[in-house]
């Protein structure tokens, strides 16, 4: 009996907590893409040394 209550209660707890972090969660996506966005500016910037930096090596 305790092992079947063990594992239907951490589901109960994840379907409550989900449900209610749902809405706290919706705020914090939209800037989000932002982030994204200047990490991928920095990948960018990152690659486009290090591409650089080859070229002058190999020259």
């Amino acid at each position: 009996m305790r092992s079947v209550v063990g594992k239907s209660l951490p589901l109960a707890d994840r379907t409550a907590s989900a449900s209610s972090h749902e809405p706290d969660f919706m705020p914090d996506i939209t800037p989000h893409p932002n982030a994204q966005d200047s990490a991928r500016e920095r990948a960018i910037t990152l690659s486009t040394v290090i591409t650089r930096r080859n070229s002058h090596s190999l020259i």
